[in-house]
């Protein structure tokens, strides 16, 4: 046997900041939490369209959107992301971690796997919807719909849901331009495209 071979030793001082980390981060989750189980709103049904489709069916990560995002990386050699849950961005946009790195997301999946344990589905939906970025102080979809189209969430119509929905890709600049319109616009169009062919 050789002598020489390392065995690394067991960091307690890096395991306890983790955990500490995730307390600290499940702390701040918890404060951002808004219990609900009504239904889902028009736009939240458009976000689901648009951002997680398989929303109900993973835990946090969804492994088949994972896989189809690698393959598009594998044969294109561009990444354009995509295969972060409604649950990852929910973690991303109350933690406030930015880094792109791979530690970030693996951390982020182990949030989302944790808070879908905690929390309905429809809890953590609603929760983001009320703390989401959608523009220049635009913090909610209910914001955001009072600010565009001067109208609370429950009247909206079809194509102002989609809108609303479509700011998390595009959120809205201070003040509206023409070609923001055109791509939030597009967006919510093809929104609206997929749940007619879904009825």
């Amino acid at each position: 046997m050789n002598a020489n071979i390392h065995i690394p030793k067991f960091n307690q001082s890096r395991v306890r900041d983790l955990l500490k980390r995730i307390h600290n981060d499940l702390f701040k989750i918890d404060e951002h939490i808004v219990f609900t189980e009504s239904d889902l709103n028009l736009v939240e049904h458009y976000v689901i369209i648009l951002e997680d489709r398989r929303f109900f069916c993973h835990g946090g990560f969804d492994i088949k959107s994972f896989i189809r995002e690698l393959f598009k990386l594998i044969t294109t050699l561009r990444f354009k992301g995509g295969a972060s849950t409604i649950d990852m961005q929910f973690v991303r946009t109350v933690t406030d971690y930015r880094a792109r790195t791979l530690q970030r997301k693996v951390y982020e999946i182990c949030l989302a796997f944790i808070i879908n344990n905690r929390y309905s589905k429809r809890v953590i939906l609603h929760s983001y919807m009320h703390h989401a970025y959608l523009g220049t102080r635009l913090t909610g979809i209910e914001q955001a719909a009072m600010k565009t189209f001067n109208k609370d969430i429950s009247s909206l119509t079809e194509f102002e849901s989609a809108m609303v929905a479509s700011m998390l890709l595009t959120p809205q600049p201070l003040f509206q331009t023409a070609r923001w319109y055109v791509r939030t616009k597009r967006r919510a169009t093809y929104a609206m495209s997929v749940r007619k062919a879904k009825k």
